[in-house]
């Protein structure tokens, strides 16, 4: 791990140098989950076959969701979880703004982008339940397949999330997290 220590040492001295004035104005927080905040990450539930370094990494994964969830709980109205190597169209601020008013009778979720959980837009008042929701079912199924379930069972009258077409982000995937 030793590796991995050094890699995020790297990532943390470029965020500062690239990023100095926005840390400081706070407009830009970067986080880390404690490593007590994770369960036992060992004899993980292989619900689906998977190499146990997969079943490890989509766990773990749920638990890093579960953690920024928890912590974005109260810092706006609305949390938009984004994956770290996306593009994004002309305008998608704005486009996101609109969507979100137009919503009067609320949502529980928006995605902007029709993959996975490249970009999807929460009410911060629903992220204290579905991290919860998350970080209790870990080992159970990855995040991607956990939040259907929930959404289902948040709003079974509505169970499909209000999608934004055409999508306002573009997935580069250059480089797994899973490698």
């Amino acid at each position: 791990m030793v590796i991995n220590m050094i890699l995020e040492e790297d990532v943390k001295q470029q965020i500062k140098q690239n990023f100095q004035s926005e840390l400081d104005a706070g407009d830009l927080m970067v986080v880390e989950a404690p490593p007590e905040y994770y369960p036992p990450l060992t004899k993980l539930k292989r619900n689906f076959n998977d190499d146990p370094h997969r079943v490890y990494w989509r766990s773990k994964q749920c638990i890093d969701f579960s953690f920024i969830f928890s912590f974005a709980h109260n810092i706006s109205k609305y949390y938009l979880h984004l994956e770290d190597d996306v593009t994004t169209k002309q305008g998608y601020a704005t486009t996101i703004k609109e969507s979100a008013a137009k919503m009067t009778d609320g949502f529980f979720e928006m995605e902007f982008s029709t993959l996975g959980f490249i970009a999807k837009l929460f009410r911060s008042e629903d992220l204290l339940d579905l991290a919860a929701f998350h970080f209790f079912n870990y080992e159970e199924m990855p995040v991607d397949m956990l939040q259907p379930v929930y959404r289902r069972l948040m709003t079974p009258q509505s169970p499909a999330p209000v999608s934004h077409v055409p999508s306002q982000f573009q997935h580069k995937g250059k480089m797994s997290s899973l490698k």
